[in-house]
Formats: C-alpha cells, sequence, structure tokens
C-alpha cells in the first residue's frame, strides 16, 4: 500500500514537468536565424565605401581588382565589374545562382557616369 503514493508522487512529477516544458516551449517563440539578403549586403558595402570616398578612386582608376580586394563578405564569394557608358572592366563570374548588388556613382567634373556591379554567390 506505501508503495501506490511513491507511485503516484512520481508520476505526478513527471507529469508536471512535461506540463511546463511544454508551457515554456510555447510561451517562447522559436528564434529563427534572420536571413540575410546578400544584395542589400552588397549595396550597403558599396554605399559605405562610398560615403567613405574610397568608392570613387577605384572607379575614376577603373581599378576594379583593388576594389575587390577591398571587399570582404563573411560566407560569400564575389567580384566586382565597374561599367560606364562603352565598356566594362573587371570579372563576370561564370557559376549559377548569382545576386548582383548595383550602385551607380557620377562622374567627377563631367557627366560620366558609372555603374559598379558587385556579383555574389
Amino acid at each position: 500500500m506505501k508503495m501506490k503514493g511513491v507511485w503516484r508522487t512520481i508520476e505526478s512529477v513527471i507529469a508536471i514537468t512535461i506540463l511546463m516544458s511544454f508551457v515554456l516551449y510555447l510561451g517562447n517563440p522559436v528564434l529563427l536565424k534572420e536571413q540575410v539578403d546578400p544584395t542589400s549586403k552588397g549595396y550597403e558595402i558599396l554605399k559605405i565605401m562610398d560615403s567613405n570616398n574610397e568608392l570613387r578612386t577605384f572607379v575614376e582608376n577603373k581599378d576594379w581588382s583593388s576594389l575587390n580586394n577591398k571587399i570582404h563578405m563573411h560566407g560569400y564569394n564575389h567580384t566586382v565589374e565597374i561599367c560606364n557608358q562603352t565598356a566594362c572592366y573587371g570579372e563576370y563570374p561564370n557559376v549559377e545562382n548569382i545576386w548582383v548588388s548595383s550602385y551607380i556613382i557620377s562622374g567627377h567634373g563631367k557627366y560620366e557616369p558609372c555603374r559598379i556591379k558587385l556579383y555574389i554567390w
């Protein structure tokens, strides 16, 4: 007879534990890792470089290689292409599933807009 009370107590403790873990699980929303949009991230990198007056120097010199080396995107490969009205300088990647961040800057002292394309894969 004494063992019957012990088993009921153990069952009650297990039931309370299950109920509490269920309530805590429902009470805390599952935190999903926020997806980062590579295109937006690339645009932000180019915008910050333009704000720091670094981007224009690379573009005026058509120095896509140094610009490419200056950009760091953790977890992604990338390459840069600088295009003016007549030609493009840089590398177009030969891969599938490419994101493109595009940034346009005006000419310096004359009308010569250039588009910087940051290919991300």
